[in-house]
């Protein structure tokens, strides 16, 4: 009867902790204090990251090899071992400006974007592989999603069937927009993109980032109301099938430099963004902060634990 009990009080604690939410996305809770993730920083600028879903890997755009900005990756064994060096990955390098934005969560398929110095246009790129371990495969242009002007940050959730980028085509409210696209598999193309309602401004709306489970947005706005002159606003939703609502002031996040290009960790739990702010190591640096559930959300994540090893203990799990 007792362990019944225990059972049934167990149950209702865990739900009560999934309610509350460890991520992002859920109230209860706050970014820490931004800090400089140092082994992706140099003296010159870096300008965006992006992880692999296992967050063993990360690719970030940097200016520190020359004139033009390249992808360089540092992996790790694991989750608690150290960054290894930085390496430019030459599968995807080239004389033009080249970032990566969002790698499958197979760790197979990878969108990349490029640009010439001082133009006014960019493509998307695709690079794939057979295997993980495998080198990438040679970038190739996604024509379904590319036009005439500047079409860049590919980003999508999930297993990948739906994503949001950036552009400055026609059919936006103005300056660069977020624009939503979908496909039926992996495998198939993409839908031509539409224009995200409620998100964007007249002003640069770009360079956005989806939690997860596809429920919070969060991007770079120039729009009037911020801290600096670029900052980063997030915009959530209930469903996969509701509009997002209107954009706020991520807080504790902007400064009154330029805070720009965010990047969410799968799990929610880390909120990676580029910033000119002072601290780093020079010019534009990567940055993060880390989600801190409440005191009463600890509470109930003790609790939950505390009953899970009584479980254990009493021969229940």
């Amino acid at each position: 009867m007792r362990a019944a009990i225990q059972t049934v009080i167990w149950f209702t604690l865990s739900q009560l902790v999934l309610a509350v939410g460890f991520g992002a996305t859920a109230s209860g809770g706050y970014w820490s204090t931004p800090q400089p993730l140092t082994p992706a920083n140099s003296t010159l600028d870096d300008f965006g990251i992006t992880f692999s879903h296992d967050q063993l890997t990360f690719y970030v755009q940097s200016n520190r090899g020359g004139a033009g900005s390249d992808i360089y990756m540092s992996s790790r064994a694991d989750l608690n071992s150290p960054w290894g060096p930085l390496t430019p990955v030459t599968e995807w390098n080239t004389s033009e400006h080249d970032g990566a934005s969002w790698i499958s969560p197979d760790n197979r398929e990878a969108y990349l974007f490029r640009h010439q110095y001082g133009a006014t246009s960019a493509n998307l790129y695709r690079s794939t592989r057979a295997q993980p371990s495998d080198p990438w495969g040679v970038p190739q242009l996604v024509p379904e999603l590319n036009t005439s002007s500047a079409d860049f940050g590919l980003r999508s959730f999930g297993n990948g069937t739906a994503g949001v980028l950036s552009s400055n085509r026609p059919g936006g409210d103005g300056n660069f927009d977020l624009w939503w696209t979908t496909r039926a598999s992996p495998s198939d193309p993409w839908t031509t993109p539409t224009h995200i309602p409620n998100v964007n401004s007249s002003a640069y709306d770009a360079e956005a980032a989806l939690s997860d489970d596809g429920f919070q947005l969060i991007f770079t706005s120039s729009r009037s109301g911020g801290v600096g002159q670029f900052d980063l606003y997030s915009a959530t939703r209930n469903s996969l099938t509701d509009p997002f609502g209107s954009p706020a002031l991520i807080p504790g996040i902007n400064s009154t430099y330029d805070d720009v290009n965010a990047v969410l960790s799968p799990d929610g739990q880390t909120l990676y963004f580029r910033s000119t702010r002072p601290g780093g190591m020079g010019g534009a640096d990567i940055w993060y902060a880390a989600w801190v559930p409440e005191p009463n959300s600890l509470l109930l994540l003790a609790l939950g634990v505390g009953m899970a090893r009584k479980r254990r203990h009493a021969g229940m799990a």
